[in-house]
């Protein structure tokens, strides 16, 4: 299911999977979107794509990652190559020879895994196209504020 999410106050279309442990960002979004350095201390080498030690990856903690009125703090990603045009076809395209039949495959901006998912209730309502979130854990209220409880939210799913 692909939602829109909030990673940092700009938004992307996201997946949601709950087979991925942890949770994506493209690189080229990581670079151009949040102009992140890799290999720096704030986004260190965590490790390498499918086993091929020329797709490193890499680790970044974001601020918060928003659906709708729900907030995820302290969203921990993994960067990670673009590569889903790499073993595409590699014949011209129709009406426009200077590109490749794979230019046109991209991977999603975001993929959402269980890292960040674990911390959230999700009704997922196909019928509506409608996804709804709430925290898993009420927030704790503050010593002098009385407690309440979270509103869910809902996102139209695409």
């Amino acid at each position: 299911m692909i939602v829109p999410v909030m990673l940092d106050g700009q938004e992307f279309p996201a997946i949601i999977d709950t087979g991925a442990t942890s949770s994506t960002l493209r690189m080229d979004i990581a670079l151009g979107s949040y102009d992140l350095k890799m290999g720096t201390e704030d986004t260190p080498e965590s490790g390498v794509l499918n086993g091929d030690k020329d797709l490193k990856t890499y680790t970044h903690i974001f601020k918060t990652l928003a659906f709708g009125d729900i907030s995820v703090r302290n969203a921990h990603m993994t960067i990670i190559p673009d590569v889903m045009k790499r073993n595409g076809d590699a014949s011209q395209q129709v009406g426009n020879r200077a590109r490749l039949v794979r230019d046109e495959l991209v991977g999603p901006p975001i993929l959402i895994g269980m890292n960040v998912l674990r911390q959230l209730h999700i009704y997922m309502a196909f019928g509506e196209r409608k996804l709804y979130i709430s925290p898993a854990s009420p927030a704790q209220p503050a010593a002098s504020a009385a407690p309440a409880a979270p509103e869910p939210a809902s996102a139209t799913a695409r």
